[in-house]
């Protein structure tokens, strides 16, 4: 078979490739059901909002599922540090309040690694337990009330940099995703760090024999995925200047389904974070398409399962086919 032929059935066969596919039909399902509204103005900038808020928790956890673990407590991080940083702001400056939340979010990464890696527990153990501490934290925090962002603050030139609105009114939300997302795609494709997060989730024995500590790069990836579920926290309630309890809740699916989505195997070693931006907005597109056609907003759970589960069986049949 010729040469070039064979490159180009291999790129038909990645992941992602087939994501962009079934998103453009996707897409244009919706924009029939809807009778164009999917394409109105309002719509297209809820869905870019909500696939960017979704998608800068999925670059983190798109990272670490590439080094071959994954996180379940990062909806609830996601939480934690939104009513933190409002919280934060009734004694401190919103400047000092990113700073602070931040690095609490570094520091939870950090956690949730140690647990796995020196006390051996399981990261699905270890994550889940984070899971309700954190959202547990939550109600401390706030009561069980919603919070805002003291009025005098919401003015500030940082929130407006990190939630307010571009020109065209493209919320800001959306750079950071696009931001980060290059940023990361760059790490793993171009990086000496990105080739050991592909060598560890691929056979951590054989990235060890090569003298690269899987312990190493994976924590630095837990700890990764922490930050970007506090940094699009801070972004989201930057933008709508509230936080309640529930901020953040099923995020930790959401993002891990986005990732499958998206092509990157759950076993660890496959994918990119280019396929897991892709998936953000397929799921983003399933939730806006649902209501504009009428669907209970319920249906929107009941498609990421049923999408989750394709998403993985598809994987399987393209990596089965990829050894022959």
């Amino acid at each position: 078979m010729n040469e070039n032929v064979k490159k180009q059935l291999f790129r038909l066969r990645k992941p992602e490739t087939g994501t962009v596919v079934a998103l453009l039909v996707l897409v244009a399902v919706f924009y029939i059901m809807s009778r164009g509204l999917f394409f109105s103005p309002v719509n297209l900038r809820s869905v870019i909002r909500v696939a960017a808020q979704v998608g800068i928790v999925t670059v983190g956890q798109g990272l670490l599922m590439i080094a071959g673990e994954f996180d379940l407590s990062v909806g609830s991080v996601y939480g934690f540090a939104g009513v933190l940083f409002i919280a934060f702001q009734s004694s401190l400056n919103p400047g000092l309040s990113v700073v602070l939340v931040l690095a609490l979010m570094v520091a939870i990464g950090f956690l949730n690694a140690f647990f796995v890696f020196k006390l051996k527990i399981p990261s699905l153990i270890a994550t889940l337990g984070g899971l309700f501490t954190y959202r547990g934290l939550i109600y401390l925090v706030t009561g069980g009330f919603g919070t805002h962002i003291p009025e005098q603050n919401r003015a500030s030139a940082l929130i407006r940099l990190l939630g307010g609105e571009t020109l065209g009114g493209v919320n800001n939300i959306f750079i950071w995703y696009l931001l980060f997302a290059v940023i990361c795609t760059v790490i793993l494709a171009r990086t000496r760090f990105g080739n050991r997060v592909y060598a560890v989730g691929d056979d951590p024995l054989s990235a060890f024999s090569r003298g690269v500590s899987p312990i190493r790069v994976k924590w630095v990836c837990f700890m990764i995925c922490s930050f970007m579920a506090g940094l699009s926290a801070i972004a989201t309630v930057c933008n709508s200047g509230t936080a309640y309890p529930t901020l953040g809740s099923e995020l930790e699916l959401q993002s891990i389904a986005s990732c499958v989505v998206g092509g990157i195997a759950l076993s660890g070693g496959v994918g990119t974070i280019w396929g897991a931006a892709v998936g953000a907005f397929f799921l983003s597109t399933i939730q806006s398409g649902l209501i504009l056609v009428g669907a209970p907003p319920y249906w929107f759970i009941t498609f990421v399962g049923v999408v989750l589960i394709a998403a993985v069986a598809v994987n399987r049949v393209l990596s089965e086919r990829r050894r022959y």
